[in-house]
């Protein structure tokens, strides 16, 4: 079974603010932005950027970010085995009451 544990800490940590998606085009604003903001976060694809402030919770929303492209496939999987579980038991409970309805 999956441990929520560590999953459910960083999202507590994880800033509530709203979170943005951008994109940056120009390496010379990438590399202001990333002097005023302080820290680079994750790679760039087609010109984005992840950029986490380290004067607020940085390091914690940084985690968060770090962490998802394990905990959301991690989820992922336990919903499906959730789902398949719960089928099982409604199959089963099914089973159940037509057996007792043929006696």
């Amino acid at each position: 079974m999956l441990d929520l544990t560590p999953i459910k800490e960083r999202c507590k940590k994880a800033t509530s603010k709203p979170w943005h998606t951008g994109w940056l085009w120009d390496v010379d604003e990438w590399h202001k932005a990333e002097l005023k903001v302080g820290l680079t976060v994750g790679a760039t694809y087609r010109g984005g950027i992840c950029l986490i402030n380290l004067r607020e919770d940085g390091q914690d929303n940084a985690a968060f970010i770090a962490h998802a492209r394990e905990d959301i496939p991690a989820l992922i999987a336990e919903v499906e085995r959730l789902r398949i579980a719960l089928q099982w038991i409604k199959d089963d409970a099914l089973l159940a009451i037509e057996e007792q309805s043929a006696k």
